[in-house]
């Protein structure tokens, strides 16, 4: 994956780079992101977000990780990086939700049929 941009219908494009994991730091970083996101972003707000109301959530947790750990400073890692590792952990979160609220559907109308029975 290489840099790229995403244009949301502000003043500036968003900017993604590759996150990098080769580095301890690095994983760290990414178990202290992805702890954060699970303690303040519901999945299933996720799940129903357009481009333009991802990229703002997107920014927005962005400004609270560098705010809160200050990678740049502490690890080199630039918010581009950490633009992509939210953006990889949201779509985690989304496939989770939808896993799990698949299952409890198939569940759901499997015991509804075996109870018509």
């Amino acid at each position: 994956m290489n840099r790229y941009e995403i244009d949301y219908g502000v003043k500036r494009p968003l900017i993604f780079e590759p996150y990098d994991m080769r580095d301890h730091w690095r994983k760290a970083l990414y178990i202290k992101i992805d702890d954060y996101i699970r303690g303040n972003v519901r999945a299933d707000t996720l799940v129903g977000y357009d481009l333009a109301q991802r990229c703002r959530r997107i920014e927005k947790v962005a400004i609270e990780i560098c705010m809160a750990y200050s990678p740049m400073r502490n690890y080199g890692i630039k918010k581009s990086e950490i633009r992509t590792a939210i953006d990889h952990i949201f779509k985690l979160m989304e496939c989770e939700h939808l896993a799990s609220s698949d299952g409890d559907s198939a569940h759901i109308a499997v015991s509804a049929e075996s109870n018509a029975d």
